[in-house]
């Protein structure tokens, strides 16, 4: 789905050629994939993002790439190379720092010194998940779908999303991006790129409504749909108030469909 919308995006737009298709297909991929390891594992990519801000917050700490791996480590350490793989911590072996949960980054400070090199950011993110016991469910199975889509019910979404569409399009500013950066389908994917494949709305209405240029929507097209703490950095607000931004403009979109 996001290869079309893209390709569509190429075909309308020579300013925003795709350089090497082989190279984009492989991170589109990747992307997905991501998506459905954040789908299937949520606990476990909560503390992974969590590690990764704090990497990119705190003066302490630096992460960069060795091999395209994300390398977590001190920020003396930056650009090091000496990567150590298959590290681990027993619970009875930790300081107490590193089972301070709600001191990610003080936890994140203790293991990086404790092996005196840098970490693989998945590998550090493994050892901080056992040591606080952040796990998740693994489902034996995936089940069968049998909501193959037909003309009759791609007619129908297409006409839902237009009315959606157009009351999103009355939404203050703010609450429209809360809502539609954030946006999801049922299986947790970005719901945005349903408004282009239906032919709701262009990539450039969408820009145009977020408030963005169409270069700034794809730099964060593949990320989409973003968290909270993403979002509230786009729009100059704290986690909590792009909560209740978007259920603010879900309430009035509830309304506004309902009464339609």
């Amino acid at each position: 789905m996001r290869l079309v919308v893209r390709l569509r995006i190429a075909a309308s737009d020579s300013a925003s050629p795709i350089t090497s298709f082989g190279d984009f297909t492989a991170r589109l991929a990747y992307n997905a994939l991501y998506e459905l390891f954040r789908v299937r594992f949520p606990r476990r990519t909560r503390l992974k993002n969590r590690v990764r801000y704090v990497l990119s917050h705190d003066k302490r700490f630096a992460a960069w790439l060795v091999a395209e791996e994300s390398i977590a480590g001190l920020r003396g350490w930056r650009d090091r190379t000496d990567v150590l793989s298959g590290a681990s911590i027993m619970m009875r072996d930790a300081e107490p720092r590193m089972l301070e949960e709600n001191r990610t980054a003080d936890a994140i400070e203790a293991v990086l010194l404790r092996f005196g090199r840098p970490l693989p950011v998945s590998e550090l993110t493994d050892i901080l998940a056992d040591l606080w016991g952040v796990s998740d469910a693994v489902p034996d199975e995936v089940p069968e779908r049998h909501d193959a889509a037909t003309p009759h019910t791609l007619l129908e979404a297409s006409e839902q999303l237009d009315l959606l569409w157009r009351e999103v399009q009355e939404l203050p500013p703010q609450q429209r991006a809360a809502l539609l950066l954030n946006l999801r389908d049922s299986a947790g994917m970005n719901a945005l790129a349903l408004f282009i494949l239906l032919d709701v709305a262009t990539f450039d209405a969408l820009a145009s409504v977020l408030a963005m240029t169409s270069e700034q929507l794809q730099t964060i097209w593949a990320d989409l749909p973003l968290d909270d703490l993403t979002i509230g950095a786009i729009l100059g607000k704290g986690r909590q108030q792009v909560i209740n931004l978007r259920k603010s403009a879900r309430m009035r979109l509830a309304r506004r469909m309902k009464a339609v």
